[in-house]
């Protein structure tokens, strides 16, 4: 079901044969899909590997599904990257990239770090969400939409037999899960995350 439809819900006391529009305007209220289900949603599939790599990219083609981050050049403007993924285009916005080939690269830059998590975003409707490498064997998940951290849930799937993969939330209100990959020794290692399913639900 497409998430950006809105409903209308009617009161049971409103006569459905009644052809008068503005009466019955008067009793509709209109929702969307979140507010039936109850909570908004990121789910993804996951990739991690490598360790940390930081690297930028200019006038070249984005691959989707990495975060980058809007870099800033000596105070160049004009760049474009709204069409692939930013929700705007500040410098130090992070965004995971939707498309190829932005608007406009107009002299800007992006940065980007290897070692970060790529996701293949199935289902969105939290907001503007990217990845982070936080250290070997650990990446954390942001919102630059505010969230109340108590009414988080984050779940993610054990794609392996050889690693301890968890995701819990964070106790701010930016930060929306920490990954953390162990092997069965409890050591933290990278390059254990291959197509693994995670959500995160936020709860109204």
């Amino acid at each position: 079901m497409a998430t950006d439809f809105r409903f209308i819900g009617i009161s049971p006391s409103v006569d459905l044969t009644e052809r008068r529009s503005a009466m019955l305007n008067e009793q509709t209220e209109p929702f969307t899909v979140d507010d039936i289900r109850g909570y908004k949603v990121f789910t993804a599939l996951l990739i991690q590997s490598g360790p940390s790599g930081n690297n930028t990219i200019q006038y070249d083609s984005l691959t989707i599904g990495v975060t980058y981050r809007i870099e800033d050049i000596s105070g160049e403007t004009g760049f474009d990257f709204t069409n692939v993924g930013a929700p705007n285009n500040n410098i130090g916005t992070y965004f995971i990239a939707t498309g190829e080939n932005p608007n406009s690269w107009e002299n800007g830059r992006l940065s980007y770090n290897t070692g970060a998590p790529v996701a293949t975003v199935l289902d969105n409707t939290i907001g503007n969400v990217w990845f982070t490498y936080n250290g070997v064997g650990s990446y954390l998940c942001y919102s630059s939409n505010e969230v109340n951290y108590l009414k988080t849930l984050v779940s993610i799937s054990q794609t392996n037999t050889i690693t301890n993969l968890t995701a819990t939330n964070v106790d701010d209100n930016t930060s929306l899960a920490i990954i953390n990959s162990t092997d069965f020794t409890g050591n933290a290692v990278n390059s254990r995350i291959y197509n693994t399913p995670i959500e995160i639900r936020v709860y109204n």
